[in-house]
């Protein structure tokens, strides 16, 4: 039996997608200047809207404006040497509350035109609680 290859990579994206969109952890790829081109429906979930809502946005757009310049520095940072970072930062949820997420970023390059995009996996770690607020 001759197995289709074009249909065997079509089928085989179908389930690594499915995949992606199973698991618990956020995940998300970004252009180097930030525009949003996969997340998962766990970030989706997370953030209170659709896929469509958000692929082609800026990913910094959902960032509390204070961490903004702290996140763009460790971006920056990435190289073919140091493809990877990991850090925390705050983001305002579905609830409007604020909550700390920590990511891993991961650069994928390409042999001769640099870099293609970052990869984002993360996951919430707490929420932010305000003065006077009990939990």
């Amino acid at each position: 039996m001759k197995i289709d290859s074009g249909d065997f990579i079509y089928q085989s994206n179908l389930l690594y997608l499915e995949d992606l969109n199973n698991q618990k952890d956020f995940i998300l790829t970004f252009l180097h200047g930030g525009t949003i081109t996969f997340i998962n429906d766990a970030f989706c979930r997370f953030l209170g809207k659709m896929s469509d809502e958000l692929i082609g946005n800026n990913f910094m757009s959902f960032i509390l404006h204070e961490d903004k310049n702290m996140v763009k520095r460790h971006v920056i940072s990435l190289s073919k040497k140091r493809s990877f970072e990991t850090f925390k930062f705050r983001v305002i949820g579905l609830d409007a509350k604020t909550y700390w997420l920590r990511c891993t970023i991961i650069a994928h390059f390409s042999q001769k035109d640099g870099l293609i995009e970052i990869q984002f996996i993360g996951h919430a770690i707490a929420r932010q609680m305000l003065p006077g607020e009990k939990s």
